[in-house]
């Protein structure tokens, strides 16, 4: 599994050491791991690849992803319900096929419920970077946002914030109710073990 490496060199390093090392299955736990896996997935047809939320496949090169939208929706909904200054703020990681479509089935939803409500959305530009997340938080708070979703901060920056400001917050991956048992209204995750362990053993049957 290739996750928490830069994006870039080093992700094409590490694929590249993997691969040496014996690796006969890779998977790519990051969008921006892409190109780097498409490019050496070519190059080495015996490994198989697969990849987080990609849009681009080949005979050992496929694609994996959940419906997030599909969560994010019923968050968006209960958001709409919960906000009381009708502004709900996104802290969003990347403008990437995945992310968008969560975007949108947030705005779609709050709208059903609650048609004056304002969406407002700060794109990130990265997966990780906690300070950066905290202060696009804090600025949607100033802006009036009393709910917070955080999309694809896999770590618990925003639900501090919002735990700290006393306003909800809505986050991907995990259940952070822990750092924020007063912020968080609802947790979007996905249990892939059944999916990876039949993925592993199709691959290297």
């Amino acid at each position: 599994v290739v996750e928490n490496v830069p994006e870039g060199p080093d992700a094409g390093r590490v694929i590249n050491q993997l691969i040496s090392d014996g690796a006969k299955f890779i998977m790519l736990g990051s969008f921006g791991y892409f190109n780097d896996g498409l490019r050496l997935a070519k190059q080495f047809p015996d490994v198989a690849f697969i990849h987080a939320s990609g849009f681009k496949q080949s005979e050992n090169f496929g694609t994996f992803t959940a419906r997030n939208y599909e969560g994010f929706y019923l968050a968006g909904l209960a958001g709409g319900s919960v906000t009381k200054s009708n502004t709900i703020g996104i802290i969003a990681a990347f403008a990437v096929p995945e992310v968008v479509a969560e975007v949108n089935a947030i705005a779609l939803a709050v709208k059903k419920v609650n048609p004056e409500a304002k969406v407002r959305i700060v794109w990130v530009n990265t997966w990780f970077d906690p300070p950066k997340e905290q202060d696009a938080a804090r600025a949607l708070i100033s802006q009036g946002a009393d709910v917070l979703f955080s999309l694809h901060q896999d770590t618990p920056s925003v639900v501090n914030v919002a735990q700290a400001q006393k306003v909800f917050s809505v986050n991907t991956s995990s259940d952070m109710t822990a750092h924020g048992p007063d912020a968080v209204l609802a947790s979007v995750t996905t249990d892939w073990t059944k999916y990876f362990i039949k993925e592993v053993g199709d691959k290297l049957a």
